[in-house]
């Protein structure tokens, strides 16, 4: 989806750098909760992820919109589990192949 958003509007890479950092810090930070609860009132987090196919990967990891934010993993501040660790990181792996790829036909274009 981000790669056919990317060859319409060319917000496709955008929005894949901004999901890989957002994974990136959920798995860096498997213990802290902040990393894992992103604001839908984040202008920034809106239009470059909640507004576009990249949504859709978030929601396939398990990520939930609960009151105002998209959150992911176990509350009351517990740690993630190594599956769900696991499965972002491999989510991670096909984001960055789907970058690679927008960037390299981004290329081809000069």
């Amino acid at each position: 989806q981000m790669q056919r958003e990317h060859a319409v509007s060319h917000r496709g890479n955008a929005s894949a750098k901004r999901l890989l950092q957002y994974l990136k810090n959920a798995c860096l930070h498997p213990d802290d909760p902040k990393y894992r609860r992103l604001r839908l009132g984040n202008r920034i987090f809106r239009e470059s992820v909640y507004d576009t196919g990249a949504r859709g990967v978030l929601l396939a990891l398990g990520f939930e919109a609960l009151y105002g934010h998209m959150e992911c993993g176990p509350g009351g501040g517990r740690m993630l589990g190594h599956d769900r660790i696991r499965d972002i990181s491999d989510a991670m792996e096909v984001v960055h192949r789907s970058l690679k790829s927008m960037e390299s036909d981004d290329g081809g274009d000069d």
